[in-house]
């Protein structure tokens, strides 16, 4: 009788570990993305508020510091079945993220690489070089994702 007990109480522990892990709340990883989308468009705009000379090199290094540790995050905020296919009233992302996952998921990476010269133009260029940082960061990093993963955002 113990032996069947304790199987029986394998068999639970096992079956009930399975599915452990909480479903994920789609609107809450969607929110976070976007939240995410947001803070690094308030971050390039600080730096282009330096170029300007709205605000201090310091408050530009400071910002690009933190943008450096976004994209790491990006691809997990990209969880299958969060298209504007499935939530077409809640994201802009084409299901083409998961179609083409590979490349996808490659893009986080350009843009991390884009802001690390834009943080060294930030430390140690001329406004000028970094205005040209801001525009490939604009371009191989932010465009790179939005012009084949996003559909148009409408006024």
């Amino acid at each position: 009788m113990r032996h069947r007990v304790r199987i029986g109480l394998v068999a639970f522990i096992v079956a009930s570990s399975a599915g452990a892990a909480p479903a994920q709340d789609v609107p809450a990883v969607i929110k976070q993305r976007q939240a995410l989308m947001k803070a690094q468009a308030e971050g390039l705009k600080v730096i282009q508020n330096y170029v300007n000379g709205d605000t201090n090199r310091g408050t530009a290094l400071a910002k690009v510091n933190e943008l450096l540790s976004l994209p790491p995050k990006i691809a997990d905020l990209f969880p299958p079945g969060t298209s504007i296919a499935e939530f077409p009233q809640a994201t802009h992302a084409k299901p083409e993220i998961w179609q083409q996952w590979d490349r996808f998921k490659d893009v986080p990476g350009a843009l991390q690489r884009a802001e690390r010269r834009l943080a060294d133009a930030i430390g140690g260029g001329s406004k000028q070089d970094v205005l040209d940082q801001l525009d490939a960061v604009g371009r191989n990093g932010c465009g790179a994702c939005h012009t084949s993963f996003r559909s148009p955002l409408k006024d």
